[in-house]
């Protein structure tokens, strides 16, 4: 291996690591906002629930986990938990709200619009089975925002000499 590959490996392995360090420095229960926010960063999403709040921390567009931290009225974490895994998706049953469904798994990391349904908003996740990358999609009745439908499927990209963005769920 040659010193610029060696490099790039180093590189790599740096930026992977901050990273993981960054997202994944564990919380106990208990925390308060400001030692999670100290900890974790800023929420990508911040929800009222009835019981306090709800923080996600997704890695979304490219990432495949949203953490889902609860805190309680006295500001204090109560519960964390990664919301894109098997057993959140099975949950999803039609004529679940689009709020039920982000308490359950999170925000969406794309949401779509087929021509020839306008009725109809298609919202996608990325997550990982195993070390297969996937895309689990929620199908909404825009009119009122319920689960017509779900599904899974692996993520599809693009061979070689694709074109521009490399297709995405």
């Amino acid at each position: 291996m040659n010193m610029k590959n060696s490099l790039k490996l180093v590189m790599g392995c740096l930026i992977f690591s901050s990273i993981s360090a960054c997202t994944m420095r564990p919380l106990s229960l208990g925390m308060t906002k400001a030692e999670v926010s100290n900890t974790w960063g800023n929420a990508t999403r911040v929800v009222d629930t009835p019981g306090g709040q709800r923080w996600e921390y997704s890695a979304a567009k490219e990432g495949s986990t949203n953490f889902l931290l609860d805190f309680n009225s006295a500001n204090q974490l109560i519960a964390q938990r990664q919301g894109l895994v098997y057993e959140n998706f099975g949950r999803i049953l039609p004529e679940m709200s689009r709020s039920e469904v982000e308490l359950l798994i999170g925000e969406a990391f794309w949401t779509v619009t087929y021509f020839g349904l306008p009725e109809q908003s298609n919202h996608l996740w990325r997550w990982t089975s195993g070390t297969t990358p996937m895309c689990f999609s929620v199908r909404f009745n825009k009119l009122t925002w319920t689960v017509i439908d779900s599904g899974w499927y692996p993520e599809i990209k693009p061979g070689p000499g694709g074109f521009g963005e490399p297709k995405r769920c």
